[in-house]
């Protein structure tokens, strides 16, 4: 029980379970904290927790910030079109 303590803070439940991947996927802890306890209990619990964190990272947070970058960049263009036309 005692070594598993850890384990039981961060995945003890499906609520528990959700709030330690979006605080790994947010930088709320560190996500080597909660992957080291998975890996005690079986290797692929880790390999599944980092390629969890390396998909949601790398590509989700990834399209996400694209998105905005997209908008802001729509923006500005407008803003730059309605300039020059104020300026003839």
């Amino acid at each position: 029980e005692g070594d598993y303590a850890q384990l039981i803070v961060h995945f003890g439940g499906l609520l528990q379970a959700m709030y330690t991947l979006y605080m790994s996927m947010t930088g709320g802890i560190n996500w080597g904290d909660a992957a080291d306890e998975l890996g005690r209990v079986h290797t692929w619990l880790l390999c599944f927790y980092s390629t969890f964190i390396a998909f949601s990272v790398l590509c989700i947070l990834n399209v996400v910030t694209g998105v905005f970058v997209e908008h802001a960049s729509a923006i500005t263009k407008f803003d730059a079109v309605n300039m020059v036309m104020e300026e003839l």
